[in-house]
């Protein structure tokens, strides 16, 4: 619960760079969050730390965000998450490492393009190329196969921090 407070805390600051007075920010039907009109927006919480990002619509498609522990992922969740040609790139890290750093990119991928498309997908949709700094769709769901979101990943502290900013 204190996370989920502190992301909505989060996001009210970043409003509140546009202006907006403090107000709640409602949760739709499918528990995202209800952007004023005109902006766009994304939420994350790990590790005891909340962040969120806003833009204008008329600026941005979609905002993503993504926060986790910079702890490699257990073997047996990597193939649910990442393929051979989502990890190959970020060699010499370990697969679990690597598997990390694509499963928060994807993860910010997914949430910069569900409020425009509100299409739900799972990680075999996209491929990663996060030293190219893109997110491929690879399936016909959402933006559509072809599609290139932006992606870029900060790593330091023990976290790793994944955006995506899908541009107009």
């Amino acid at each position: 619960m204190a996370d989920f407070a502190g992301g909505r805390r989060a996001a009210r600051r970043a409003l509140g760079q546009f202006g907006l007075p403090e107000a709640p920010l409602p949760m739709g039907a499918d528990r995202a969050p209800v952007w004023p009109e005109g902006l766009t927006g994304s939420i994350t919480h790990a590790c005891g730390l909340c962040l969120a990002v806003a833009g204008r619509t008329d600026t941005w498609r979609g905002l993503g965000i993504d926060l986790a522990a910079d702890s490699p992922l257990e073997d047996a969740l990597i193939p649910e998450i990442a393929t051979l040609e989502d990890l190959a790139p970020l060699a010499p890290l370990s697969r679990g490492a690597a598997a990390l750093r694509v499963f928060g990119a994807k993860e910010a991928a997914f949430k910069a393009q569900f409020p425009e498309t509100g299409a739900m997908f799972g990680f075999e949709a996209m491929t990663a190329d996060l030293q190219g700094g893109t997110m491929r769709m690879v399936a016909d769901l959402g933006p559509g196969a072809g599609t290139l979101l932006p992606m870029r990943q900060w790593v330091g502290a023990g976290l790793v921090v994944s955006l995506c900013a899908w541009p107009r």
